[in-house]
């Protein structure tokens, strides 16, 4: 019967030299393997193009963040001395109109923090105030919105 030797199996192979390829086999092997050592790609694109992938958003960056805080910041003019003897003198109303206009209506539901339902009624109003003043020849108008939230019993049937 035989025997497996590791360390004669081992010896047997070391001593084996593989058989050479055939020329047609090893040209076809390296023509394959040839796309696979190209540069990569940002060794190849010029150093320019990658420079332009920030500059470009950052200029963008830069203009939009010139363009807000040019536009946020509040205009203060100086008023006109006119204006500042008139509003030193008190104001002398003799028409004053009060309007209110309902502009919706609806009714929500929530959950108190103990877990009972609650319902409300929230109307929206837009309050108008107009005061004359005809000895300076002055209208003041001033609008307003108004949220108006009264909350209600809630009925389970």
């Amino acid at each position: 019967m035989n025997e497996f030797d590791p360390e004669q199996f081992e010896t047997e192979l070391r001593t084996l030299r593989p058989a050479p390829l055939p020329s047609n086999t090893r040209e076809e092997l390296l023509r394959r393997l040839a796309p696979a050592r190209r540069q990569p790609d940002f060794l190849r694109t010029p150093i320019w193009t990658q420079w332009l992938k920030w500059v470009v958003p950052a200029t963008a960056l830069a203009v939009f963040a010139a363009i807000v805080i040019t536009y946020a910041k509040p205009e203060i003019k100086p008023a006109p001395a006119t204006a500042l003897a008139a509003a030193a003198a008190p104001l002398q109303a003799d028409k004053v109109e009060l309007d209110r206009q309902l502009v919706a209506q609806f009714e929500a539901v929530g959950r108190l923090p103990d877990g009972r339902p609650v319902r409300f009624r929230c109307a929206q109003w837009m309050d108008d105030l107009l005061v004359h003043d005809s000895a300076d020849g002055l209208v003041l108008k001033r609008t307003a919105p108004r949220l108006e939230i009264v909350p209600l019993g809630f009925e389970t049937y």
